[in-house]
């Protein structure tokens, strides 16, 4: 098999996989019997579906006479959706592999890679002893690139263009890189054709998810929300820290002021507990004062009646001389 064709489609939970290989010019290809087929699945809402469904996660089978095979990939749970499945063929020197997504009950090529490798090749890819060094490359490389052409799979949009074309002689191949212009997602492609059978011995192609580019703004966009949370955060918490410290600044102040005021009323105090004292000492001084006027004057007003009784006895002594002598 030189130019095979996969063709999948997937109807209410059933996909059936057709492997053809269109090497003898046939529009349809002849169907490949007996080729091994490996269908897995991925499902969504359910992140242990591959733990609890091991058996059922993954399907294999041989292809029909026809080249088709089908597979019920019905989740057991109900809870579950398919949203992806990967189809790996193999047919003796040719393998295959595919990744679908499934987008409202309808198949999406996502990725797709083919490889033919020859009897020979698979022992020594740098036997030269099966061609002499005329017959090594001697496909022309605009036919190997024909060849190429022909063999690159439609894409869902845009086109191919060949970007880079190298000849390995001692590998006896050609090697032809496409990218995929004019289409929403990018895409590549990589194709070597041998040298000197003209047959495509190894297909490549990788397109781009768009869902993987929505995933990727999607991550972009939540990385910006988380920094600009954190920045909210680291905000508020530095809102937060300054209105703490002004209320500790002003229970600070309301303390400063508290005890001032406190200060000044220990000092009022401790001046009227003074001045009462002086008001103490000052009557009680007063009173002394009083009291030794009041003392001074009884002392005189005894002295005065002392001075008058004694007057009045020297009186009485005249008078009583005075009598004698008149006697």
């Amino acid at each position: 098999m030189t130019n095979a064709d996969v063709d999948a489609t997937y109807v209410n939970g059933t996909v059936t996989v057709t492997l053809v290989d269109e090497a003898n010019g046939e529009s349809e290809g002849e169907g490949v019997a007996n080729a091994t087929v490996d269908v897995k699945r991925a499902y969504q809402g359910d992140h242990d579906a591959r733990e609890d469904d091991d058996g059922a996660y993954e399907r294999i089978g041989m292809t029909d006479a026809n080249g088709t095979i089908a597979f019920d990939l019905t989740p057991e749970n109900e809870s579950r959706s398919v949203t992806a499945f990967e189809v790996h063929l193999t047919d003796g020197v040719f393998s295959a592999e595919l990744e679908y997504r499934i987008e409202d009950d309808s198949l999406v090529l996502i990725e797709e890679e083919y490889e033919y490798e020859r009897a020979e090749d698979r022992e020594d890819h740098d036997d030269t002893t099966q061609y002499s060094d005329d017959a090594r490359l001697s496909v022309s490389l605009a036919d190997a690139r024909a060849t190429a052409d022909a063999a690159l799979e439609e894409p869902p949009q845009g086109n191919w263009r060949l970007v880079e074309a190298d000849a390995h002689e001692e590998d006896n191949y050609y090697e032809f890189e496409y990218v995929l212009v004019d289409a929403d997602r990018p895409g590549e492609a990589e194709i070597r054709v041998h040298g000197s059978s003209g047959d495509v011995i190894e297909y490549e192609q990788d397109i781009d998810r768009l869902d993987d580019r929505d995933d990727d703004r999607d991550d972009r966009d939540d990385d910006r929300d988380d920094r600009d949370d954190r920045d909210d955060r680291d905000d508020r918490d530095d809102r937060d820290d300054r209105d703490d410290r002004d209320d500790r600044d002003d229970r600070d102040d309301r303390d400063d002021r508290d005890d001032d005021r406190d200060d000044r009323d220990d000092r009022d105090d401790r001046d009227d507990d003074r001045d009462d004292r002086d008001d103490r000492d000052d009557r009680d001084d007063r009173d002394d004062r009083d009291d030794r006027d009041d003392r001074d004057d009884r002392d005189d007003d005894r002295d005065d009646r002392d001075d008058r009784d004694d007057r009045d006895d020297d009186r009485d002594d005249r008078d009583d001389r005075d009598d004698r002598e008149d006697d």
